[in-house]
C-alpha cells in the first residue's frame, strides 16, 4: 500500500487536518466498522465510481452512493467494505472544520453519508475527473487543496464561541463540563447548542465523548476502524472508557475487547486507520 499525506497551508490548516491519498489498500476481511471521532470527511473513490454502505444491523443490506461522498459527523459506527478502498483520496476535517465548504449546516449531515453531487453539483464529478487525470499523488493532493480554497470563498472563520468550546473540550476533557464552558461563553445553552451543532455536526453532549485525544494520536489516522465480527483487541484512539454507556452502540453487538490487531508494521497506515488494523478472522475475503 502506498500512502500520501499533505498538510494544507493557512488558512485551510485551521479547518483541515490533512489531505490524504492511498493506493493499493487491501485487507483479508470484507467489511469494516468505522467509529465516530467527532469530525467529518470528504472521500473520493478513484478505483470505482461508487461507495457501498452497509446496514449496521444487517450487513446483507447495502446502499450504493456515487464515488464522491461527504461523511457527516457520526455518533454511532457505520459499515463499509474494504474492496471499495483500493484507491481513495480525501480530506479529513478538524472537528467543526467542514462547515465553510458545504451549504447545509453540519447538523443536517449528522450520522449520514451524502453524495458530493448533492452538495457541490457538477463540481463533484469534475473534481473526481481531475484527480483521475492528475499525473502524480502530489498533484492530486494539490487539486484537493485548491478546490477547497475555491469552495470556501470568504467563509474561513469560526464563530468565537464554537472555537473556544472546541479548544476547551480538546484540552481538558476530564475536568471541564459543558456547563462550565457554556458559562464562560456568555450565551444561553440553547443558542450555544445551535451554533455548535451547526458547525460541528454534533451537539456538545454527543461530541465530548468523541473528541480526539489531544496527545498520542498519530497524524493521518482520524478514525479508528474495526472488522465486522469477532477477534480480540485493544482500545486505541478512542476517548470513552470500556464502561462508557454508549460503547455498545458505537461498536455494535461486539465488545471492543473482542477486537484484536492483525500485526505491527513499520509501513505508514492508511489514513482513517489506526496503527493496528482490526479484523475478524472468521470473515476472510473470499
Amino acid at each position: 500500500m502506498r500512502s500520501y499525506r499533505r498538510t494544507p497551508a493557512p488558512p485551510l490548516s485551521e479547518f483541515v487536518e490533512l489531505l490524504w491519498l492511498y493506493e493499493g489498500y487491501s485487507q483479508p476481511h470484507e467489511k469494516e466498522r468505522l467509529l465516530p471521532d467527532g469530525s467529518m470527511e470528504l472521500v473520493i473513490n478513484l478505483h470505482e465510481d461508487q461507495t457501498r454502505l452497509y446496514d449496521s444491523q444487517d450487513t446483507a443490506k447495502v446502499t450504493t452512493l456515487p464515488g464522491a461522498i461527504v461523511v457527516g459527523a457520526h455518533s454511532e459506527f457505520f459499515v463499509i467494505d474494504t474492496a471499495g478502498q483500493h484507491s481513495v483520496a480525501g480530506v479529513h476535517f478538524k472537528p467543526g472544520g467542514a462547515f465553510p465548504f458545504f451549504d447545509p449546516p453540519a447538523s443536517e449531515l449528522h450520522n449520514r453519508l451524502v453524495s458530493l453531487d448533492d452538495l457541490w453539483g457538477a463540481l463533484a464529478a469534475q473534481l473526481r475527473e481531475r484527480l483521475l487525470e492528475a499525473p502524480t499523488p502530489q498533484a492530486k493532493l494539490r487539486i484537493l487543496e485548491e478546490t477547497l480554497l475555491a469552495q470556501a470563498a470568504r467563509r474561513l472563520h469560526r464563530h468565537p464561541a464554537v472555537a473556544f468550546a472546541l479548544g476547551e473540550f480538546h484540552g481538558l476533557p476530564q475536568t471541564r463540563s459543558i456547563a462550565d464552558v457554556t458559562a464562560q461563553i456568555g450565551l444561553s445553552a440553547k443558542r450555544f447548542i445551535q451554533l455548535f451543532s451547526g458547525e460541528v455536526g454534533l451537539t456538545p453532549k454527543l461530541f465530548l465523548p468523541r473528541a480526539p485525544l489531544s496527545k498520542g494520536v498519530a497524524p493521518g489516522r482520524p478514525r479508528a476502524s474495526g472488522p465486522v465480527g469477532g477477534g480480540r483487541g485493544r482500545r486505541r484512539l478512542f476517548r470513552p472508557s470500556p464502561f462508557h454507556p454508549r460503547l455498545p452502540r458505537l461498536f455494535g453487538t461486539q465488545s471492543i475487547h473482542l477486537y484484536r490487531p492483525t500485526h505491527r508494521t513499520s509501513q505508514p497506515c492508511a489514513p482513517n486507520r489506526i496503527a493496528s488494523i482490526f479484523y475478524n478472522t472468521n470473515q476472510p475475503r473470499s
